[in-house]
């Protein structure tokens, strides 16, 4: 979520600490959750999705498709965490050690392989490296500005995996049960997805002073029209 970047390097830059973090919580839980809502749909119908687009499609491409997606979901957690960090203008460790750790991907990936793994293992060790450098980057931020570790990774980490484990246990369980490969399950499949998704936002996505965010900003534009 590029769009609040300036929000928060406004806010580090008058002292608003407190409802700093409160918007690089909130944006990176939404920009987690709006891309579950494409995601989730998309992992369950990879292969008719597939089909439909190229016809016949290599082996393993939906396993590759599912890896680049989750690569994605987590990627998309850090942005207004990094926006922090480069608030403070000291980026030339988090560059260091991050990017270390990305590039060990490459590496990783062939010892894998060379280890006689499946072709899926290059896009695991992607996955792997990503998510230990989303574990090390609030340790190096801590460095430059005082905040909760914990705090941070129970409120988006923790709160975003809670969201997509409890939303597609029913998509996931009804899924291919009623209708065959089709267009038509495919709408059905995005409707199903995407119910569960909202349901399990508001349930256990939000905290209250989340809610009545959302809300009031759902209320002013409905005003506005």
């Amino acid at each position: 979520m590029t769009a609040v970047r300036p929000q928060i390097i406004k806010m580090y830059a008058v002292g608003e600490e407190k409802e700093m973090w409160d918007l690089v919580h909130l944006s990176s839980c939404f920009s987690f959750y709006l891309l579950w809502l494409l995601c989730y749909p998309l992992m369950l119908e990879g292969d008719f999705v597939l089909k439909l687009w190229l016809g016949e499609y290599p082996e393993k491409s939906v396993s590759f498709l599912i890896l680049v997606l989750i690569l994605c979901l987590i990627n998309s957690i850090k942005t207004p965490r990094t926006a922090v960090l480069h608030a403070t203008g000291h980026i030339k460790l988090a560059n260091i050690v991050v990017g270390l750790i990305l590039c060990a991907a490459l590496p990783l990936g062939y010892l894998f392989l060379k280890l006689g793994m499946k072709p899926e293992s290059v896009f695991w060790a992607a996955n792997i490296c990503l998510l230990l450098s989303e574990v090390v980057s609030p340790f190096i931020l801590k460095k430059y500005i005082t905040f909760s570790i914990t705090k941070y990774f129970l409120t988006v980490h923790i709160r975003c995996l809670a969201v997509a484990a409890m939303s597609c246990v029913i998509p996931y369980l009804l899924f291919d049960k009623i209708m065959d490969p089709s267009f038509g399950r495919l709408v059905v499949t995005c409707v199903m997805t995407s119910v569960s998704t909202i349901l399990t936002i508001l349930a256990i996505g939000m905290d209250k002073s989340m809610r009545k965010k959302v809300y009031r900003f759902v209320k002013k534009k409905i005003l506005k029209k």
